[in-house]
């Protein structure tokens, strides 16, 4: 896990170095919109930087399990930016999600390699089959979609045979579009060096660049921790055995009575299976959430066109970082105690993730409303960074 939550560290430094910056001259001439000038930036190249950001960082983050078979291309779309959106609005869950993902994935590379006689299982065909990858084949044709856990039951039974080379199949069957993921790498890289470099000159820095900031913080972990996932595969790899549909079907209702066949396996419901490692990823999601709220808090001191605003983003900053680790405290303790109380649900859960959206909303429009009144030197640009190539 040290490689994923590594990026938390630099964040923490961001932090202490932001928090620090000019912004806080609040008497300082300000401006609203701004011209490109010949020479530093203004309000267009500003926009065009940090939305440009949270696209391909938001884009490149989200690793959807597969679609069901009949899924159409615009359901497959429509999912797609309705994860993007949720990973605007709470980019740390995301990185909760991925960080489950990851500790899964170990776990069932471990009981796939036993069950395929595989000395060491690679992550990649983990995550493959945790994201209902592997499909069965009937003697009819029919197929069933398996979860990791009946697909290692059938191993062992030795109805289904391991599948030849699954590295290489999902290989060839994963999108990952490395000119999009080396763009956001640049563009992630391009907007740290210039929160650095503006806050080692003392020079003002947007609420909507910390923002950015605070999303890039998350998806570099979300990144690490779906390193070996697949990216956007569509169809499943498909097991033949002899036995009917019938037969298999009910070979699987012996072992769960509960157990009905399922189109697809979804990303936000796929850690209900004896593999969820939740103690220890809530453990570390609690760091991910600290810096998470942490960047928005270093704006405590910006300047703000009105006090209101500057009160309502500190109110929001603080509610950013605590309501998340409140149902992460709120998770460890179930998970510990082995016990789920309602109240908590009804009285504390739904409340504070109403009051959470609204906050992240209220974060996500500050942003942009507060660009019709920044201090000047917003838009003086650091010396050096006019001759370093960037989007």
């Amino acid at each position: 896990m040290g490689h994923i939550l590594a990026p938390i560290l630099g964040a923490f430094q961001l932090v202490h170095v932001v928090s620090a910056t000019g912004n806080s001259t609040a008497e300082a001439p300000r401006r609203g919109w701004v011209d490109e000038p010949d020479c530093g930036r203004g309000t267009t190249s500003l926009l065009y930087s940090c939305l440009f950001t949270i696209f391909i960082c938001t884009w490149n983050a989200l690793h959807l399990n597969l679609p069901a078979d009949h899924d159409g291309h615009m359901e497959i779309f429509l999912r797609k930016l309705k994860g993007m959106i949720w990973t605007i609005l709470a980019p740390e869950f995301l990185t909760l999600i991925a960080l489950n993902d990851y500790l899964d994935a170990k776990v069932i590379a471990q009981k796939l390699s036993v069950s395929m006689n595989h000395e060491r299982l690679d992550m990649t065909t983990a995550f493959f089959a945790q994201m209902g990858g592997f499909s069965i084949k009937s003697r009819e044709g029919r197929t069933l979609r398996l979860s990791p856990v009946e697909m290692i039951a059938l191993l062992e039974e030795g109805v289904i045979d391991p599948p030849e080379a699954p590295a290489k199949a999902i290989k060839d069957k994963s999108k990952a579009d490395w000119l999009a993921k080396t763009l956001a790498c640049l563009q992630i890289i391009w907007l740290v060096t210039q929160l650095i470099g503006r806050a080692r000159e003392k020079l003002p820095i947007t609420t909507l660049e910390l923002f950015t900031a605070a999303l890039v913080a998350c998806t570099i972990c979300t990144y690490a921790a779906w390193w070996r996932k697949p990216f956007d595969v569509r169809t499943p790899i498909e097991i033949p055995t002899d036995l009917g549909y019938d037969e298999i079907v009910n070979d699987l209702r012996a072992k769960n009575s509960s157990w009905s066949p399922v189109k697809r396996v979804s990303l936000w419901d796929a850690h209900s299976g004896p593999f969820y490692s939740e103690f220890l990823a809530n453990q570390y999601s609690g760091v991910v959430c600290l810096v998470f709220g942490g960047i928005h808090v270093a704006a405590w001191n910006f300047s703000f066109p009105t006090v209101a605003e500057q009160m309502l983003w500190r109110v929001s900053s603080i509610l950013t970082l605590t309501l998340p680790l409140l149902l992460v405290l709120e998770v460890i303790f179930v998970t510990v105690s082995k016990r789920l109380n309602f109240f908590l649900i009804k009285y504390i859960n739904l409340p504070s993730l109403a009051l959470y959206i609204l906050v992240r909303l209220y974060l996500l429009v500050e942003c942009f409303v507060s660009l019709r009144s920044v201090p000047a030197r917003v838009y003086q640009d650091v010396n050096w960074s006019l001759y370093i190539p960037h989007i």
